[in-house]
């Protein structure tokens, strides 16, 4: 049997196998906290370009403006709408962390012409001009956007040559003071790198994040809450870290057999030889695989995997996985890469 494949810390472990079920749909409780009117897990998250205060949001049948940690709140999978006023900044999924690239569907950096123009806006109206100490929008701005429209899709010249768009930056600046002009491009890019740079060095707990083509199927990232480390019956003799969302856990380990959980599950599986990762969405299935061992049966280890069994993490550091040549993987076209860190308590030992 291979041995010491991942790269550890503490007691080495030859038999890991870590199985992550984050179980969607109606049983999906992503941050946990409370429900809605309509029974949907309600959760928080916080918006970033340094903090923003001020912005309006809704989310199902949540509605409010986000606090000076740039905090909101928002239905579990379902999608939220970010504004100021009349002004509308984007639709998405809602998540536990969001800066404007996520509110721009087709970007995936800062390089969108989007996102740059909203990362100007932003930074523009923030009512003491000094978005490095975080982002406030003051009531006052808030009211003069009543009525305003916004056309973030234009490319990056035509937004700050449009007189629309100095119209609004004047006004919504005025009410705080002199007018303003919109900031540059550059020194909007500079402000946000800040913010990336603080979320790379700041990941989230219990947050395993997915990146790649399919990611678009299944959502950006896994919330994780719930931890079982030991030898359940599911799995069998070998060690395993099982992981779910909340109120999911006693079920997954007493085997219920419900056809709603097989049909919304992710289900994921770190072991000794590699990983294998399910994701079922809705009756159909994702399945992605990264082997530890070559073709002979020997060992490669894994650096992109560390195990700290006395502190209990794992981390996976831009850990790719595969889809699999299976018959039964419908869903998955493109590898997933993982990137985050889990972490268990002692309580959670079997």
């Amino acid at each position: 049997m291979c041995k010491n494949i991942f790269k550890t810390k503490g007691h080495v472990r030859s038999f890991i196998s870590i199985s992550l079920i984050c179980l969607v749909g109606i049983f999906a409780s992503a941050c946990g906290g409370g429900g809605s009117s309509s029974g949907t897990d309600i959760a928080e998250g916080v918006f970033l370009d340094s903090t923003v205060e001020g912005l309006g949001y809704r989310s199902g049948d949540i509605t409010g403006v986000t606090d000076v940690e740039g905090t909101f709140r928002y239905e579990v999978g379902q999608p939220i709408s970010f504004f100021l006023g009349g002004i509308q900044l984007g639709t998405v999924t809602a998540k536990a962390r969001m800066t404007p690239i996520d509110l721009i569907a087709e970007a995936i950096n800062a390089s969108h012409p989007a996102v740059i123009n909203l990362l100007r806006f932003l930074q523009t109206i923030d009512s003491d001009n000094d978005p490095a100490n975080g982002i406030q929008i003051s009531t006052l701005t808030t009211e003069m956007a009543t009525g305003l429209d916004i056309d973030f899709t234009l490319s990056v010249i035509a937004f700050a040559d449009s007189g629309a768009v100095q119209t609004a930056v004047s006004e919504l600046t005025g009410v705080n003071g002199a007018a303003r002009e919109l900031i540059s491009e550059k020194e909007a890019l500079d402000h946000f790198q800040t913010t990336l740079d603080f979320i790379e060095d700041n990941p989230l707990p219990n947050v395993l994040t997915l990146t790649g083509d399919d990611a678009a199927t299944y959502g950006s990232e896994l919330n994780l809450t719930e931890f079982a480390f030991g030898t359940p019956v599911i799995v069998g003799p070998i060690p395993s870290l099982i992981a779910t969302n909340d109120g999911v856990l006693q079920h997954v380990l007493n085997g219920t057999n419900d056809p709603s959980v097989a049909a919304n599950a992710i289900v994921f599986i770190s072991s000794d030889v590699g990983i294998s990762m399910r994701i079922n969405v809705n009756g159909e299935s994702g399945l992605y695989l990264m082997a530890c061992v070559d073709r002979t049966g020997a060992a490669t280890l894994c650096e992109n995997i560390e195990l700290d069994v006395d502190n209990r993490t794992i981390t996976f550091t831009d850990t790719v996985v595969q889809p699999s040549t299976s018959s039964t993987n419908t869903l998955g076209t493109a590898p997933l890469t993982l990137n985050g860190t889990l972490a268990w308590t002692a309580a959670d030992d079997l």
